[in-house]
């Protein structure tokens, strides 16, 4: 399904680049677009990821992930060295998908798996799609929400603005793929105790929940008292005014982390409409905040929206009673109130 998914949206692709062209010109190259759009065939084979996830062996999934990351950063180091021209550098990125599929493929054969053992399902890839869409949109309103701040700092500020909050969302950001990799892993594990053992699932949950908590919170208090020291070793003295905002927006962290976790509650109950209407609402915040407050306190202000909507968006789960408990013990663990209360019964 992916990989003819992959292939569908290359001519798609094509007609909205020639649309756009004829209204602005695009100074990237029509080709520099379609080899990244390669990179979603490629990226079908990244399902044997799930496979690994699912069996609860998400080292493999590490393995092939790390080795994957240290060879694409030596690729991209020796082509600075050798001064590439720009197409090279866009060619590495349909490299590195190479790499990380091919790494997966034979990380599943030496696991005794084969992909030419495997088969189509027409009745599953149906109950699949009818499943999915909901994600498959919600992924659409999380990049809009989460970049949607960038353009309206544009639009609003200007581009030396851009310049200096483009700074501070990776530094706040870099941090997001810690919940992924805790969560795609435990929660197989989870998966199981709910099949067997609900109170057990519970615990389970709520275990999850302060390990997030513990994990994000541990990270905003470091980079708040550390974002001007990082400002003045890394950045000229005119971004250093951007250490304000990074101070506020690594916040959100906090929601971010937490969200992850429950998201993975909503796919596994399946509430994933309610995923994508709370990831929508998230997104509605987020522009309308931008709105009211870029223009009267600047980047600051994008990083306050950027917290609240956040903020909105993970405990909107409270406002529907089928999932209130679950905001609750989110609330549980983000006051501190579970993880105290298991250091005091040891």
């Amino acid at each position: 399904m992916r990989f003819v998914s992959g292939f569908i949206i290359l001519p798609v692709i094509y007609l909205t680049y020639s649309i756009v062209n004829q209204t602005e010109i695009i100074n990237t190259p029509l080709s520099y677009i379609l080899i990244v759009a390669f990179i979603g065939i490629i990226q079908s084979l990244n399902v044997i990821d799930c496979y690994f996830q699912s069996q609860v062996q998400a080292k493999y999934v590490m393995y092939v992930q790390v080795a994957g990351n240290i060879s694409s950063a030596i690729i991209k180091l020796v082509l600075i060295y050798l001064s590439a021209p720009l197409i090279a550098f866009v060619g590495a990125l349909l490299f590195d998908a190479m790499l990380l599929a091919l790494g997966y493929v034979l990380t599943f054969s030496i696991n005794g798996n084969s992909v030419l053992n495997w088969k189509f399902d027409k009745v599953l890839a149906v109950y699949l799609l009818r499943n999915s869409w909901p994600l498959a949109f919600s992924t659409v309103l999380i990049t809009i929400y989460m970049k949607i701040d960038q353009l309206m700092v544009s639009s609003f500020l200007g581009v030396k603005e851009l310049g200096v909050y483009s700074t501070v969302v990776p530094l706040s950001e870099s941090w997001y793929f810690i919940p992924v990799a805790i969560v795609t892993s435990v929660f197989p594990a989870i998966m199981n105790a709910k099949r067997d053992d609900p109170a057990r699932y519970k615990r389970r949950l709520q275990d999850m929940y302060d390990l997030m908590v513990i994990m994000s919170l541990s990270i905003a208090v470091v980079m708040t008292f550390a974002s001007k020291l990082v400002y003045q070793i890394f950045y000229k003295p005119e971004y250093w005014y951007g250490a304000d905002a990074l101070s506020v927006h690594v916040w959100a962290g906090v929601f971010v982390f937490l969200g992850t976790a429950s998201g993975q509650y909503l796919i596994a109950e399946g509430l994933t409409k309610l995923a994508m209407i709370r990831t929508g609402v998230g997104a509605v915040i987020n522009i309308a905040l931008n709105i009211i407050l870029i223009p009267k306190y600047g980047i600051l202000g994008a990083a306050y929206s950027t917290l609240i909507a956040y903020g909105v968006a993970t405990f909107f789960i409270l406002f529907i009673p089928s999932t209130r408990h679950q905001g609750l013990m989110m609330l549980k663990s983000l006051f501190l109130i579970s993880p105290i209360q298991k250091f005091i019964k040891r």
